[in-house]
């Protein structure tokens, strides 16, 4: 910072602001871990106006990259969006390999929290060879850690939240591998928050649960703070399924708080689902509110796929209350559901379109109408063989942690 103020008392030229931009994307790599967003947004906002006087669409585009991993992580998809698809025009144009893999990365992300999974698929199919190479094992311009490990990852959740599990599995196996030969706590930490999902659609809970403490271990141990929502939104979801139900809401709270305080908006809507969710299995008298406020928040800020999530959990909620039985035509609980199953189709998330449907049969069955559930057990059929889990994936336990630590506190 003492190099910003001076290099902002010089004269103006092209020596001096690009010297001004660098030290400014210096401190968005410190600053960013600490979650202390607003002042790295400041210094990212100035080194895209610094940028733009030089006319350098190079040095623009690279500090877009880096407004448009936080943005997405803010809760503006739009902004992030709009930023990433400019870095990456220009990194391809100008056939700048670092670059490239920082935008795609960097754009992924956004799509993925937008909801958008086929085409941030696409956008890092389309440019692995630019990861696959000489500068395999180089760090990335917006972390600590290692591009290509961070871009596997990406792909690796794509493929996750679309049910293409063989897919995740292999660029998870890809990503671990760098991990391991870089040792960098970045991108140990990245693999392991990436493969906790992974972990969960493959019905391994005590392997989710082992892989996202010991991220959480990483994240406090690293002061790489910024990532503990991330983590607690999977890792949420793990203690439930679990059945350890006060730690579960114990952390997704902390987290969610944590978020809030520090501007991540994004990251706090992710926690949404599961506290949502799990207020709904305990019966907690603001289990609607949770639902709805989440519901509400998702369409605001685009993050579709968590609208998806939020419609269930409605159709959830309704489906556990008493229903006067001479109410007749689709119930409440029935149109959440089918509402949710209908956006989880539109956007490829057969994970979440399975436990719904498995959800709405389960809802028509209890209510006497067992005619209209044979159809979605055969669907529910065709999408667990889809999907891979009759045993036809498998991934490779965690590595054991050197001491484990409750991952529950204070975020």
């Amino acid at each position: 910072e003492h190099a910003v103020a001076a290099l902002d008392h010089l004269p103006r030229d092209q020596h001096t602001i690009a010297l001004g931009i660098e030290a400014r994307l210096k401190l968005r790599v410190v600053l960013a871990p600490l979650a202390d967003v607003p002042r790295m947004m400041r210094y990212l906002d100035e080194a895209g106006a610094l940028a733009q006087q030089a006319g350098d669409q190079l040095m623009l585009a690279r500090v877009n990259i880096s407004r448009g991993a936080m943005l997405a992580h803010m809760g503006d998809i739009r902004g992030a969006l709009s930023v990433s698809r400019m870095a990456l025009d220009t990194m391809l144009a100008a056939d700048d390999s670092v670059g490239v893999v920082g935008a795609a990365f960097a754009l992924s992300q956004a799509m993925w929290y937008a909801g958008e999974f086929a085409a941030g698929a696409a956008v890092l199919e389309e440019n692995l060879p630019h990861v696959r190479n000489e500068r395999r094992l180089q760090g990335t311009m917006i972390t600590t850690g290692t591009a290509s490990a961070i871009y596997l990852c990406s792909l690796s959740s794509i493929h996750v939240r679309t049910g293409n599990l063989a897919a995740a599995a292999e660029a998870a196996r890809e990503a671990r591998a760098i991990a391991e030969a870089t040792r960098r706590p970045f991108d140990l930490l990245a693999v392991a928050i990436y493969e906790g999902p992974l972990y969960l659609e493959l019905g391994n809970i005590d392997a989710a649960i082992d892989v996202l403490e010991t991220a959480m271990d990483i994240a406090r141990t690293s002061d790489i703070l910024v990532h503990i929502p991330f983590i607690a939104r999977s890792l949420g979801r793990a203690y439930t399924r679990a059945g350890r139900l006060d730690e579960a809401e114990t952390l997704l709270d902390s987290a969610s708080d944590y978020a809030t305080r520090h501007g991540l908006g994004g990251m706090r809507l992710l926690c949404g689902p599961p506290l949502a969710l799990l207020r709904v299995q305990r019966d907690d008298p603001r289990a609607l509110a949770t639902c709805q406020a989440t519901l509400e928040a998702a369409r605001a800020t685009g993050m579709r796929a968590v609208e998806a999530q939020a419609l269930g959990t409605l159709g959830l909620y309704h489906a556990r209350q008493p229903r006067p039985e001479a109410s007749g035509g689709e119930s409440e609980a029935e149109t959440w559901l089918r509402r949710s199953v209908a956006l989880a189709d539109q956007l490829g998330m057969r994970p979440t379109a399975l436990a719904v449907r498995t959800a709405l049969a389960d809802h028509l069955r209890n209510t006497g109408r067992l005619p209209e559930a044979a159809p979605l057990d055969d669907e529910c059929a065709a999408l667990r063989a889809a999907m891979g889990y009759d045993g036809s994936v498998s991934y490779p336990m965690p590595p054991p942690r050197s001491a484990p630590r409750d991952a529950v506190g204070s975020a």
